[in-house]
């Protein structure tokens, strides 16, 4: 089955906030790293398959983060959004998905070809302290052994409205 990527227009049955082409432009421009070898080796099936994963990770991790709210309630995924400003308090185009978050979809698309993004987590995946030569770390009980994706978190940061800041409605 086709991708069917959302193009700014609210689609219904969006399957993903970025297209094949969006996603290989993006990693062609970092090329030499393992993440970009491994996407520009995979097939088309297997792209379209990673950008639905990482669509889902990103609607599930951040779409009550976004700002603004979603251009009509029958659209599928969370973007294109109606009165959302970035962190400047600069508008962002209701026609759209930002190219933050399109980059971001592509950087998790290629993270999803070899690793589950939402893994399930058992008590035996836990870990209390852990040491490395003379550096030794400890965590909090119950603390998750959950991946955090930076490169992801720093592509959308400028979308991203700080708890304490007043944020047009």
């Amino acid at each position: 089955m086709a991708l069917i990527d959302e193009d700014g227009t609210g689609k219904a049955d969006a399957e993903s906030l970025c297209s094949v082409s969006a996603a290989n432009a993006y990693h062609e421009g970092r090329t030499g790293t393992a993440l970009a070898t491994a996407w520009a080796a995979a097939g088309d099936p297997a792209k379209e398959s990673a950008l639905r994963q990482a669509t889902d990770w990103l609607e599930g991790e951040y779409a009550a983060l976004w700002p603004g709210r979603k251009k009509t309630s029958a659209q599928a995924l969370s973007w294109p959004r109606y009165g959302a400003y970035d962190i400047n308090n600069l508008p962002i185009d209701e026609s759209s998905v930002p190219v933050p978050v399109v980059k971001a979809c592509a950087a998790l698309a290629a993270r999803a070809l070899s690793t589950p993004l939402s893994a399930d987590l058992t008590r035996s995946t836990y870990v209390k302290s852990q040491s490395v030569g003379s550096l030794s770390q400890t965590f909090a009980d119950g603390a998750p052994a959950e991946t955090v994706y930076t490169e992801v978190h720093r592509l959308l940061a400028p979308l991203l409205q700080p708890a304490n800041k007043m944020v047009r409605a």
